[in-house]
């Protein structure tokens, strides 16, 4: 919880941050500059996904991993990236004849620098991880969020349009990269002991596989709504999918940060990653499923009021990729549990398969009812797909029976259930000739309102003891006696 809190507090004010200094930018730039930008990120975000081949997730796993493996492994994973710049040097002119931009070759190579910049440092981040050194990882994120926000205004301002965003970017990693090495050294050795890496080699090429695959099926939707529907109809979705996405994604990142350590330190506790897992996967579900299912609820009311009449056809596929958000919540969570606890092969064949299955399932969505069929097919791919097969890998890899799983569910269900019933009523209650504002309130309270009296009065003792896990020890300690 200190880890999260940490982490927390600095992502929400990089947050705020980066969204203050985009308005500004935005300002500063044309939106062609941005357009520029968004291509190179097309090829270099996938790259990116790969560009330390899993490694620091394996030197976080890996318990019994020696000082000279660790180095071992920062190295390849150092040659890797320089290999991958190399890849990325070859490919930036058809990239840029591909999109008709010749400007794009030299941003795709200067922006190609931050591999091998990330790279110096992918052994003494994951170690700082492996400690649970949360409170310097956090400043280290808060100083790079800094450097990069002051470089890129400074830059924009200085009128260098789209390389102000990719210069901003490589500094940021530079500065990133020189503070975790100053706060955890990490000596890189010549990798001359393959055999005795060869665990932690699979167990990276597994988790890059899986990221890939992961990369894969998250964005078919998006390829498909394009080619099948048009420019409109991905506009349309994809206001539907960002604005879904609020609740979880957030959430996600913030866990994302934190829970691979400390599942990983307790790998050789079942009971207590059971318990973990349950915990936590309680607490999103108490965070996320009435904000999922809010948004569903008052989409119709929220899209106009606050983006205009232009996006109403985002309001079907907005509600049901809210509703497919609410198991896509707890979902990451779980996949996390698998790599941290060694099954990194079985979280890569759970995602491979999802990346066949799932752009099969868009397609036919989208020929059979638009947008709305490409959303019906993320929630049916929730509920029978991805949901289930999670179930099933945890009972195997930590022994969580999927009742238990399926039980810590129960009150933000039930909640959120009776809030959906309520703003329902509310809704038709109120004069459809009130204004968009004062329905949306109403709603909005009403279900606030209900949510949380229909959670503490059915669910209190489950409340008080999830409370009092994010107690610290002492204070924990004062209320069991």
């Amino acid at each position: 919880m200190s880890g999260i809190a940490w982490t927390g507090g600095v992502k929400w004010f990089t947050q705020i941050l980066s969204w203050s200094s985009m308005i500004i930018i935005a300002h500063l730039l044309a939106p062609a500059e941005f357009g520029l930008y968004g291509m190179a990120l097309v090829f270099l975000g996938l790259v990116d996904l790969v560009s330390e081949l899993g490694l620091s997730a394996a030197i976080v796993q890996k318990k019994n991993l020696t000082a000279d493996q660790v180095a071992q492994l920062g190295s390849l994973s150092l040659l890797f990236a320089i290999v991958l710049v190399g890849l990325t040097l070859a490919v930036a002119t058809p990239l840029a004849a591909f999109f008709g931009q010749p400007r794009l070759r030299w941003l795709v190579v200067l922006m190609s620098a931050n591999m091998v910049v990330k790279g110096c440092a992918v052994a003494s981040r994951a170690s700082l991880a492996k400690e649970l050194r949360f409170r310097e990882l956090a400043v280290i994120d808060g100083v790079q969020a800094l450097t990069l926000t002051v470089a890129t205004l400074a830059l924009a301002v200085a009128g260098l349009g789209a390389w102000a965003l990719a210069l901003g970017a490589v500094l940021a990693n530079v500065i990133g990269s020189i503070l975790t090495l100053v706060i955890r050294p990490q000596r890189l050795s010549r990798p001359r002991d393959l055999r005795s890496l060869e665990p932690s080699i699979w167990f990276g090429l597994n988790v890059a596989a899986a990221r890939l695959s992961w990369y894969a099926y998250s964005n078919a939707d998006f390829a498909i709504v394009g080619r099948v529907l048009g420019a409109a109809s991905l506009g349309a979705y994809t206001i539907g999918w960002n604005l879904a996405s609020i609740p979880v994604d957030r959430l996600t990142a913030l866990l994302g940060n934190v829970t691979p350590a400390v599942f990983a330190a307790s790998q050789d506790d079942p009971s207590g990653l059971r318990r973990y897992i349950t915990g936590l996967t309680e607490g999103i579900a108490l965070l996320t499923f009435p904000l999922a299912v809010g948004l569903a609820l008052t989409a119709d009311l929220a899209v106009p009021l606050i983006l205009g009449e232009r996006w109403l056809p985002a309001v079907v596929p907005l509600r049901l990729l809210a509703l497919a958000s609410v198991m896509r919540s707890v979902a990451p969570l779980a996949g996390t549990m698998l790599q941290a606890t060694g099954h990194a092969r079985m979280q890569m064949r759970l995602t491979t398969s999802w990346a066949v299955l799932f752009p099969v399932m868009f397609y036919f969505g989208a020929k059979w009812r638009g947008t709305e069929g490409v959303a019906w097919a993320w929630i049916a791919g929730q509920l029978l797909i991805i949901t289930p097969s999670l179930a099933i890998a945890l009972r195997r890899a930590i022994n969580l029976r999927p009742s238990d799983y399926a039980r810590t569910l129960i009150p933000a269900t039930t909640g959120t259930a009776a809030m959906a019933i309520a703003v329902l009523g509310i809704r038709a209650l109120v004069p459809a000739s009130w204004s968009p504002a004062i329905r949306l309130s109403a709603a909005v309270v009403t279900g606030v309102a209900t949510y949380a009296g229909v959670t503490f009065l059915a669910h209190r003792d489950r409340l008080v003891r999830f409370r009092n896990i994010l107690r610290p020890p002492k204070a924990a300690a004062r209320v069991i006696a």
